[in-house]
């Protein structure tokens, strides 16, 4: 498969996770997929149904998600991209009303299989995140600390 075609699914799943569009990002999937989340690589997530469980699972705990492609390689079948994302985090504790802003950075390595992902590994700093998640939070206007 061309390179631009495989540049093309990896930048219409990317656009499909600022959507938190499970359905649209599934399609992208073979249905044997396997998604390992590189923070916890010994547990992954194997075939479309535990894919969904864990994208429900994770856009449940974001709002607002605004994903920036900053790079992108690709060759032998095999997309590379790097990502900065910014949400507001409403996981527990936090909420709509008292969201946390977060940013994200993920590598994303894809193997592509006849047009869809086969293999998608992700890399990213789970601590960054947990440090951002110990300040006060944010209120739903934005204008300042969260109020108990």
């Amino acid at each position: 498969m061309a390179d631009a075609k495989l540049e093309a699914i990896f930048r219409n799943q990317m656009a499909a996770y600022a959507d938190c569009d499970v359905d649209r990002l599934l399609d992208s999937f073979t249905s044997d997929c396997i998604l390992r989340d590189m923070a916890d690589p010994e547990h992954p997530y194997i075939g479309k149904e535990a894919v969904r469980a864990f994208l429900e699972g994770y856009f449940a705990t974001l709002r607002d998600v605004v994903v920036e492609v900053t790079s992108v390689a690709v060759a032998d079948g095999v997309v590379i991209g790097e990502l900065e994302v910014a949400a507001h985090y409403v996981g527990t504790p936090f909420s709509e009303d008292n969201y946390r802003p977060v940013q994200l950075r993920y590598c994303i390595a894809e193997d592509i299989r006849d047009g869809y992902v086969a293999n998608e590994r992700f890399y990213w700093d789970s601590q960054h995140l947990a440090q951002q998640l110990r300040y006060p939070a944010t209120t739903a206007t934005g204008t300042g600390p969260m109020i108990s």
